[in-house]
């Protein structure tokens, strides 16, 4: 196959798993995502990072680190960022 047709192809992939038609509905679901703070002196630790790095997750899921929201540690300046978002849903 030619880069072409294998752009194609991909572009057909993405649309059958991400936009092909059928029957669903969008849920409202809050998310969670971890936000770094200042650090002080030696910068955020790696767990934290780390936690920031999952991106928005559902309410009920943990972590990288295990923990529910922060702190992760003591001296954790870190926050929880919450917000509501639309989930599609198959039938």
């Amino acid at each position: 196959m030619t880069e072409q047709q294998l752009e194609t192809l991909a572009q057909a992939l993405v649309w059958a798993l991400e936009e092909a038609p059928g029957e669903y509905y969008y849920d409202e679901v809050t998310v969670k995502r971890w936000i770094l703070g200042d650090g002080g002196v030696a910068g955020n630790c790696e767990l934290c990072v780390e936690n920031s790095e999952d991106g928005d997750i559902d309410m009920d899921d943990l972590f990288s680190s295990g923990d529910d929201e922060p702190p992760a540690h003591p001296h954790c300046t870190c926050q929880v960022e919450y917000r509501d978002t639309r989930k599609r849903v198959y039938v």
